[in-house]
């Protein structure tokens, strides 16, 4: 074999050893990618159960029950014409 077929095939090799190393990183590459949707995808499994799981809380009759109880202790004032509370001011300059 002469030195210009050795030279050749020593760079065919490198080039394929380039290639493969390429292929392995982007694999490595897209399985970090697909762990990181994958622990994504369970976070956010968690965090709708928990919000589900609150919002059943806030719907059982004793919670109900607090909920309005706790809104009649405040002294609440039903919205004004501009979307603000009202004031007993308020009410009487307009009349």
């Amino acid at each position: 074999m002469n030195f210009s077929r050795s030279l050749g095939l020593l760079l065919g090799f490198a080039v394929l050893a380039l290639a493969v190393v390429h292929l392995r990183m982007e694999q490595t590459r897209a399985t970090a990618r697909w762990l990181d949707a994958q622990a994504e995808w369970s976070r956010h499994r968690r965090e709708l159960w928990m919000l589900q799981a609150r919002a059943a809380r806030q719907k059982t009759p004793t919670r109900i029950h607090e909920s309005i109880d706790h809104s009649y202790e405040m002294d609440l004032l039903p919205p004004g014409p501009d979307g603000h509370p009202s004031s007993d001011s308020a009410l009487t300059e307009a009349r």
